[in-house]
């Protein structure tokens, strides 16, 4: 859609990871995930990479750090279980992304957003894996 031009000018993308806490790390055997030393960081650097990621990707644009912040106020283990950063691109556009280890339970709490001038893109996956289009043209239409 960005492509052909059914997107129009983005304004801002949401990319939101938010995972089951970090005992599934130690029940795995995998307690290495949750020291700096081993894992390099906690939520952000294992789950929030995708964000990073997915921004460079759809924008085709080297983002900059404008805010960031991060909480280890649920698990109180030396890698954060919960971050937040706000990107911008050189055009303008503000990408959101958040990742975390805090989801209660088992599942996650997933969300993918692209907010344009001539649509609104959700990632979705009621139904199967699709796109949901918002846009004067395409009344919630989806996308495989």
């Amino acid at each position: 859609m960005r492509e052909k031009g059914e997107l129009g000018a983005i304004s801002h993308i949401l990319m939101r990871f938010n995972q089951p806490g970090v005992q599934r790390y130690i029940d795995s055997g995998s307690s290495w995930m949750l020291t700096k030393a081993e894992a390099g960081g906690g939520a952000l650097l294992n789950l929030g990479i995708h964000g990073f990621d997915i921004c460079r990707y759809i924008t085709g644009e080297e983002p900059h750090v404008v805010a960031a912040v991060t909480s280890h106020a649920i698990h109180k283990r030396e890698v954060e279980d919960y971050a937040h950063v706000t990107l911008r691109t050189p055009s303008g556009i503000v990408f959101l992304n958040e990742a975390s280890y805090t989801y209660p339970t088992n599942g996650s709490d997933q969300e993918r957003k692209v907010a344009a001038e001539k649509a609104v893109l959700r990632a979705t996956r009621s139904g199967g894996e699709g796109v949901e289009v918002d846009s004067p043209i395409r009344r919630r239409a989806r996308r495989r």
